[in-house]
């Protein structure tokens, strides 16, 4: 995208290789320096710049030019452009978590509307949750709030709170792999989350559903 629009097939090769390792990010940076505050930084086009910047790693913040305003946009600049090809998620995952923590990105917001639940900030995004319990191979037994919060309609819906349908098969997968403490706190959240999506069914009149 941004090599076609600057009509410069020079960015695409070094598009081509970014995140397959080497030194392709300190030679990036090392020419940023050597442009930035030099006379030849007013001719360098708007792409070449922001280009440049995403090799060198300069993801937290990232550059203006890159107009990052979803998390998803956020973590995947960290996943592809921060760490090194053979980094685990995990890696790219608490990275990402530090810079949302300095606030130099997104942070992964539910969608939860605030009038609903004022408090909806301590929530994150459902996909989210997903991607850091998969980084993390399971869910410590220590972390039942954090388990619990994974589940709250918020994450996944703008408003609906009887919406437990999600929440239910989300539930039950994650169960059934082992990817949940088998906890006191967990076989209680199970109590809740199996009452929740029947009482969704009933309100549908879906009785056989419910039982």
């Amino acid at each position: 995208g941004a090599a076609v629009r600057a009509r410069d097939p020079r960015l695409a090769t070094l598009l081509a290789q970014a995140n397959t390792g080497g030194n392709g990010s300190s030679l990036a940076a090392a020419q940023l320096q050597l442009w930035r505050g030099s006379p030849v930084e007013k001719y360098l086009s708007r792409e070449s710049k922001l280009v440049f910047g995403l090799l060198a790693g300069e993801v937290a913040p990232p550059l203006p030019a890159a107009n990052i305003k979803s998390w998803c946009q956020s973590f995947g600049l960290h996943l592809w452009y921060l760490r090194a090809p053979t980094a685990t998620l995990a890696r790219a995952v608490e990275g990402y978590l530090a810079s949302v923590a300095s606030d130099t990105a997104v942070f992964p917001a539910a969608p939860g509307s605030p009038a609903v639940d004022p408090d909806v900030s301590r929530l994150k995004d459902v996909s989210f949750n997903l991607l850091a319990l998969a980084s993390a191979g399971a869910a410590p037994p220590e972390v039942d709030a954090a388990v619990a919060a994974m589940f709250h309609p918020l994450t996944y819906c703008s408003a609906d709170l009887t919406n437990a349908a999600l929440a239910w098969h989300l539930f039950v997968a994650l169960r059934a792999v082992g990817a949940l403490p088998a906890s006191a706190a967990t076989a209680a959240l199970a109590d809740r989350v199996h009452v929740a999506f029947a009482q969704q069914l009933l309100a549908m009149g879906d009785g056989v559903g419910g039982v």
